[in-house]
């Protein structure tokens, strides 16, 4: 379950950042370059949270982990 929650924002992370892309390109002016303040109005509309952070803060707290690591590929690990 928490692995489809992480596909779902991850997926929706990288839909907004090509929205921004666009958004960047159809409101560019000379050259295809914004003016700093449409820039920074794309930006503030384009972070503010939405349902995926919703998602992200069901996910919130503490967690406990087992992590191996090999500092050598024929040692063993630590």
């Amino acid at each position: 379950m928490r692995y489809k929650q992480i596909t779902v924002t991850c997926l929706c992370l990288g839909v907004s950042a090509s929205l921004v892309m666009a958004e960047e390109k159809k409101q560019g002016g000379k050259n295809g370059k914004m003016d700093m303040q449409k820039m920074m109005q794309v930006y503030e509309k384009v972070g503010t949270p939405g349902p995926p952070h919703g998602q992200l803060a069901s996910m919130a707290g503490s967690w406990n982990t087992k992590t191996k690591s090999w500092m050598e590929p024929k040692k063993p690990p630590m």
